[in-house]
């Protein structure tokens, strides 16, 4: 009986798996993958002779992009130099490694500052099913320069943990009344010393921006442009906005064919004057935001057209909510510190722009 025990014990044994070790590809990643990436799909460009020693890296790096749909291109910590824009595929993954946020991490920058129009670019006129992962873009016009005005998308690209640093704009899609940018998402990324961060002429739908970091910007957070089609659906929460370049610019600039705009639980400190700018945006949401300054006159947000909700937003200076004849609030409810430009007040346009025609509570 018991040499029959010690049998079926050691069946046991040998039917189970041992314990695998983390794959290199999980210890690049740390925490930002769910599962390990196959080897095969696995590709370090160090293996095809690319290297961060600030050689140009540009004719190696595309013909490596261009054979490798659906696969994953590992960047090892390095500065990686082209002289010529980039050409994105569809399917692919591209993973630096380190603090991206440091000159350590996995930078990929022109040879010259401002030397190119953009890091990367699109052949024909869409991208669908790109990961970027801890990789920083320093110094071209735009880190992504899309032209799609006759027709196109840029859709389901993903942006994490990725830093856009020194360029004119560093997300730039021209688009058309049918083309544009559709359900994209940056997370726990970071704009540093960009004019605009996300620029969109065209369709704007279902975009998310989470967790990101703006430091010194010169012009605009999210700037949708005057022509765009529509904007439906976004959304600008948890982010850290602070310390820009010049007070005088706005933040946030929708347009009249914007539905649904959702700012909330965002911290800005010392930023611009304008955070916000509606511009017959309509169904726009400034929620659970705290501001921090140390400048008064700054406006939270700018109804001139269309219709917001402005709830429960902590301001440790006092702040100035501006409506115009164009556009109304549905509510101004909790709000800490926020009073009326004198154009709400002498005007009464706080009830008359109400909805629910009732004066505000200040």
């Amino acid at each position: 009986m018991n040499s029959m025990l010690l049998l079926s014990m050691l069946a046991l044994f040998a039917s189970c798996k041992s314990p695998t070790h983390p794959t290199a590809e999980e210890k690049v990643n740390g925490n930002h993958v769910e599962a390990a990436l196959p080897s095969k799909t696995f590709i370090n460009v160090n293996d095809y002779g690319i290297l961060g020693n600030g050689t140009d890296v540009s004719d190696k790096l595309q013909k490596l992009l261009d054979e490798s749909t659906g696969k994953t291109i590992f960047f090892p910590l390095g500065n990686y130099v082209i002289s010529k824009s980039i050409y994105l595929v569809d399917g692919i993954e591209l993973l630096g490694e380190g603090d991206v946020g440091s000159v350590g991490g996995s930078v990929i920058q022109p040879v010259k500052k401002s030397s190119l129009q953009s890091v990367f670019i699109v052949r024909g006129n869409t991208l669908n099913d790109v990961i970027f992962r801890n990789i920083r873009t320093l110094g071209a016009k735009n880190a992504l320069m899309v032209n799609i005005a006759g027709g196109g998308h840029v859709t389901k690209v993903k942006w994490y943990n990725c830093v856009f640093q020194e360029h004119e704009i560093a997300i730039n899609v021209y688009g058309g009344t049918t083309s544009g940018m559709y359900a994209n998402m940056f997370r726990d990324c970071y704009f540093k010393s960009c004019n605009t961060g996300i620029f969109s002429e065209g369709v704007y739908n279902i975009n998310i921006v989470q967790g990101c970091g703006f430091e010194n910007m010169r012009g605009s957070f999210i700037k949708i442009g005057e022509k765009a089609a529509s904007a439906l659906g976004n959304s600008f929460t948890e982010n850290r906005c602070e310390s820009v370049s010049n007070p005088n610019h706005i933040g946030l600039i929708l347009n009249k064919s914007t539905y649904g705009f959702y700012i909330e639980r965002n911290y800005f400190e010392n930023t611009f004057k304008t955070i916000l700018q509606t511009n017959g945006a309509r169904n726009v949401s400034l929620n659970n935001n705290v501001f921090a300054a140390n400048i008064e006159g700054l406006h939270a947000i700018s109804v001139n057209g269309g219709n917001a909700s402005v709830r429960n937003n902590t301001s440790l200076v006092k702040l100035i909510l501006d409506i115009d004849r164009g556009g109304y609030c549905s509510e101004v409810v909790a709000n800490t510190l926020f009073d009326f430009s004198a154009n709400v007040v002498t005007k009464d346009l706080g009830k008359v722009n109400n909805e629910l025609n009732r004066k505000f509570d200040k």
